[in-house]
């Protein structure tokens, strides 16, 4: 007669990959066998998140890093409200234990931690390649305090990606920064940010820039070197509010040289065609569903290769009393539907 314990090593690593961390300590609790199949898991020590402060969640999670045993592992860090554990638990012991072997750091807390917090991300990563930390206070106030230079003991040769939300960035060029190919700053919807050309300048490796604020600034010309880094752009996101993105759309020098550009919000009927501009048909054309709201218009130019991608609202598209239908303009000209040879639906 077959039992539980003639199930396939194979199987039973399958089927605690679909399971949750509790699951998991649950499944792991049948046998030995299992228990050896669990924590060995990476679902138990390579893919770890933490929403809770509790002493029963530091207690798992030291379990969990403690059986990475130095192995690079991906964090995630979540908790909203303060708790008297962060500190002591969290910022001042398990995270500092491990910080020589995390590969993606993921932090969200509230800004009231940020001297501490400051203090662990200071140590060496070696092993980082994603990080990502937001800070959060009422009505998205900057902290005055803004990310050290020094940062990661100054030095992360791995480090690609980087997700900045509500923190500020230091003046000063930030070492472990160097090999960052990908930035996102992004702020609240009542900020005006000054378009970062100082980025551009100090880190030449970034490739792929997102900017999310109320209003994106254009108050100095830009210098030899930061056009130089516009020009090395392969991708530009952009979220400001509706208002603000004619006056992106006309003042961001080199738009039409960046191969993929998206917009998120309003767009006009001017903006529109000079968003459009470097394109030339043929054209794919692709409509493409978010949520319940939202949707992408997408043209891509076929010979090139360069897109175009625009958040629009579903909302807009409506009867005024006088009739009048509000859409789009792509959708109201004649002549581009022409030059249209491919289309995608996906709504």
């Amino acid at each position: 007669m077959r039992t539980i314990g003639d199930i396939p090593a194979e199987v039973i690593k399958h089927a605690f990959a679909h399971l949750d961390i509790y699951d998991l300590l649950r499944a792991a609790a049948v046998s030995q066998r299992w228990r050896d199949l669990g924590i060995e898991h990476p679902a138990f020590w390579k893919y770890i998140v933490v929403t809770s402060a509790t002493a029963g969640a530091f207690e798992i999670l030291e379990l969990r890093l403690g059986q990475g045993r130095g192995r690079p592992f991906l964090i995630t860090v979540d908790i909203s409200d303060m708790h008297p554990l962060i500190v002591p638990r969290l910022l001042r012991r398990l995270l500092p234990a491990t910080m020589y072997c995390v590969q993606q750091l993921h932090i969200t807390l509230d800004a009231n931690y940020l001297l501490d917090l400051w203090a662990v991300l200071n140590m060496r990563a070696p092993e980082l390649v994603e990080f990502c930390l937001t800070l959060l206070s009422p009505d998205r106030q900057l902290p005055r305090i803004p990310l050290m230079p020094w940062i990661f003991g100054n030095s992360s040769d791995k480090l690609c990606t980087v997700s900045i939300c509500d923190v500020l960035l230091p003046n000063e060029t930030i070492p472990a920064f160097a090999n960052v190919q990908y930035l996102q700053l992004d702020y609240a919807a009542n900020t005006t940010l000054e378009f970062p050309c100082d980025v551009l300048e100090m880190y030449p490796s970034i490739g792929y820039l997102t900017l999310g604020a109320g209003v994106i600034a254009f108050s100095e010309p830009f210098s030899p070197a930061a056009l130089a880094g516009v020009s090395r752009l392969t991708k530009l996101d952009i979220n400001v509010s509706p208002p603000a993105t004619t006056t992106f759309v006309r003042c961001m020098p080199r738009l039409s040289q960046i191969p993929v550009a998206v917009l998120t919000g309003y767009v006009d009927f001017d903006s529109m065609y000079d968003f459009l501009e470097p394109l030339r048909s043929p054209f794919h054309f692709a409509l493409m569903r978010t949520g319940t709201s939202r949707f992408w218009i997408m043209v891509r130019d076929l010979g090139t290769g360069y897109v175009r991608l625009v958040s629009d609202d579903l909302a807009t598209y409506h009867r005024d009393a006088a009739g009048i239908e509000e859409t789009n303009v792509l959708f109201e000209n004649e002549d581009f539907a022409p030059q249209i040879e491919a289309i995608t639906l996906s709504m």
